[in-house]
């Protein structure tokens, strides 16, 4: 709710793109997807019942290619469990909020995360889809659409994990 309001997403363009995705990377069950205009790519939501949130014109925007390796991407968040991981932290940071140690842990951790994500992704792709893949990266970084939501913060301020990522 705070994205403002999803709905499910009746692409079956972008269903097509999850399952391939969802096949390659051995995930049985994928998550639901659901539309939202407060984000300009792709993000997971949720470690109970997952979700993934996509952009309205995520298939205006990108090429399949740059879809289908975005999915991979965001498939291995979930079968890494890496929202619970994520919960989990913040929760260390809370206690030890004080603590300038645990903030810098929890930049590192979310880098590290991202980094693991895109090597099993990459790890799954052809060669031009990796090219296709580096191509969403570049897409994202140059999106100016970043939300002013407490929510998406960490999101908005990745421009250098997003460089290194690259």
């Amino acid at each position: 709710r705070i994205l403002g309001p999803a709905q499910a997403c009746a692409d079956e363009r972008v269903h097509r793109h999850l399952l391939w995705a969802a096949q390659l990377l051995g995930v049985k069950h994928p998550p639901r997807l659901m539309v939202t205009p407060a984000l300009p790519t792709v993000a997971l939501c949720g470690w109970w019942r997952p979700c993934i949130l996509v952009p309205f014109d995520l298939c205006d925007r990108f090429a399949p290619g740059e879809v289908r390796g975005i999915f991979l991407h965001e498939l291995a968040h979930v079968r890494r469990k890496d929202v619970l991981w994520t919960w989990l932290a913040l929760l260390a940071s809370a206690l030890h909020w004080f603590n300038p140690l645990v903030w810098l842990m929890m930049r590192r951790f979310r880098a590290d995360r991202e980094l693991e994500c895109d090597r099993i992704a990459l790890a799954l792709l052809s060669e031009p889809q990796k090219r296709h893949f580096g191509e969403a990266l570049i897409k994202t970084l140059e999106s100016h659409q970043w939300p002013a939501l407490a929510a998406v913060v960490p999101f908005a301020h990745q421009k250098p994990e997003i460089l290194t990522r690259i």
